[in-house]
C-alpha cells in the first residue's frame, strides 16, 4: 500500500553525501578509521569477512547497474587452486569444501596470482561458490587533497570527483 502520512519516497542513489551530526555533538562515523588509512590488500589481513553469497556471483552489499547483472562478458574474480585465501574459504575435508556462512581470517596471508593485482575484491569465487568480501566500516572523508575526476562509461556523463589514495580511483 500507499503512506498516506508521509507520501516522500526516498530513493537511495539521491542521498546527501554531506557529513552528518550524531546526537552528542560529534559525527556520524567518529572513532571509526579513515578509508585511506585501512592497510593495502586489507582483504588478506587479519580480520578480513567475507560473507557466503553461495552460486550467485551478486554481491549483497552493492548495487550493480541493471544490465550488469546478466551479461556473461563480465569476468569474476576467480581463486587460484593453490591461493592461501581459497583454502580458507574452502575449509576442506578432505578433497570436499566445507563452505560457512562467514569466514573471518585469523591471520595475515600472501597475495597469491592474481590478488598481487587486485586493490579490493567484491566478490570472490571459489569453485561454483561466491564469496562477497566485506571491508571493514570506515570513514571517507567528504573533502580531500588534489580530487580525481573518474568516469563510469562515458568520459562526459556519470563522472563524480574520487579521492586518488582510495582504490576506487587508483590507477588499474
Amino acid at each position: 500500500g500507499r503512506n498516506v502520512l508521509d507520501f516522500t519516497t526516498i530513493e537511495p542513489t539521491y542521498r546527501d553525501r554531506f557529513p552528518k551530526h550524531d546526537l552528542t555533538g560529534g559525527y556520524i562515523g567518529d572513532g571509526y578509521p579513515l578509508c585511506v588509512d585501512l592497510p593495502p590488500k586489507m582483504f588478506l589481513r587479519k580480520g578480513a569477512k567475507y560473507k557466503l553469497l553461495g552460486d550467485n556471483p551478486r554481491p549483497q552489499a552493492f548495487e550493480d547497474r541493471q544490465d550488469l547483472l546478466n551479461d556473461p562478458s563480465i569476468k569474476r574474480f576467480v581463486l587460484d587452486i593453490d591461493s592461501p585465501l581459497r583454502e580458507k574459504l574452502c575449509n576442506a575435508v578432505g578433497d570436499e569444501c566445507q563452505y560457512d556462512v562467514v569466514v573471518t581470517l585469523d591471520s595475515n596471508l600472501e597475495p597469491f596470482g592474481q590478488e598481487l593485482l587486485v586493490d579490493e575484491p567484491r566478490v570472490v569465487q571459489v569453485g561454483d561458490i561466491f564469496y562477497e568480501y566485506v571491508r571493514p566500516a570506515c570513514v571517507d572523508q567528504f573533502f580531500y587533497s588534489n580530487p580525481m575526476r573518474v568516469t563510469y562509461i562515458n568520459r562526459y556523463w556519470h563522472s563524480l570527483c574520487a579521492n586518488p589514495k582510495l582504490p576506487v580511483a587508483s590507477e588499474a
